[in-house]
């Protein structure tokens, strides 16, 4: 049994290129090559790809497909690119608190 990838490991492929809505499930390995995972839930396929900020960003690249077309994608590896309207935002950096020094003021129970 393999430990816990515990931080992020380079990734570098010759597979890239931009996907579009509508593409079928081949259409995307041809582009991205293989994935590293795929998973079926009724009409829906969610095929998973490295990025090489698995742990930073919390998840792989993942293209999700409904009734065997590309519906969705949430992309962070500079070389997967998609075309459609991700249901996930572009990742941001961290920043420090707020003005004020985010300090939470609780006034005491009047009741």
């Amino acid at each position: 049994m393999n430990p816990p990838r515990l931080r992020d490991e380079p990734y570098v492929s010759d597979d890239t290129g931009t996907i579009t809505p509508g593409m079928h499930e081949k259409d995307v390995y041809s582009v991205w090559g293989p994935p590293v995972a795929v998973r079926h839930l009724r009409e829906f396929t969610y095929l998973f790809f490295k990025n090489g900020c698995e742990y930073t960003c919390g998840t792989l690249d993942v293209v999700t497909l409904q009734k065997g077309q590309v519906v969705d994608a949430i992309v962070r590896w500079p070389g997967h690119n998609y075309s459609g309207q991700s249901s996930s935002p572009a990742s941001v950096e961290p920043h420090g608190p707020p003005p004020g020094g985010g300090n939470l003021k609780v006034r005491p129970d009047t009741t």
